[in-house]
């Protein structure tokens, strides 16, 4: 006997994915109370978040956050706890690049306010960080203290061997 049972779970499930898809749209309108003049964008790469305080980042609260849309501001950063704080660094490698057989490039860093902190279920929280400078750890040295964290953002990257361009920083 011919079954089209495949076939009837194949729509299925692309019904309901469709349906998750809707549901979960990244870039829905604003709702009410929320003002939106801008677009965004969505990424998704890994940063470093930590406490800015007194004009330095605090490293011993620092974690791995992921983005989840950028705007001509700010970005939106999924984690996986509450982040309390008023200004964050948020620390940024997206250009690194091969160099002499390590990764080059200089890590970038933006001191942002948050403007949301909302819980997404399942142990997730949303930051929304409008950012308002960029800096390198060349620039100040003070940001050199979240090389080690940063360092974790390279894909692949064996636990034990530092970049080339922290290195360089140090």
């Amino acid at each position: 006997m011919f079954s089209f049972q495949p076939q009837d779970d194949h729509r299925l499930i692309e019904q309901f994915l469709r349906r998750v898809t809707d549901l979960t749209s990244p870039n829905r309108p604003p709702l009410d109370g929320e003002s939106r003049a801008e677009s965004r964008f969505n990424r998704t790469f890994p940063v470093v978040l930590a406490l800015w305080e007194d004009d330095r980042p605090i490293p011993a609260h620092a974690t791995i956050a992921l983005t989840k849309d950028i705007s001509d501001s700010g970005m939106a950063l999924v984690l996986h706890g509450p982040f309390r704080a008023d200004q964050v660094v948020i620390g940024i490698w997206v250009e690194p690049r091969l160099q002499g057989g390590g990764w080059g490039g200089e890590p970038k860093f933006a001191i942002g306010d948050i403007r949301q902190n909302v819980a997404l279920g399942g142990g997730y929280w949303q930051l929304g960080v409008e950012l308002s400078r960029v800096m390198t750890a060349s620039e100040t040295p003070k940001l050199r203290s979240l090389l080690t964290q940063i360092a974790h953002l390279i894909p692949g990257r064996p636990n034990d061997e530092e970049p080339l361009a922290v290195q360089q920083l140090r």
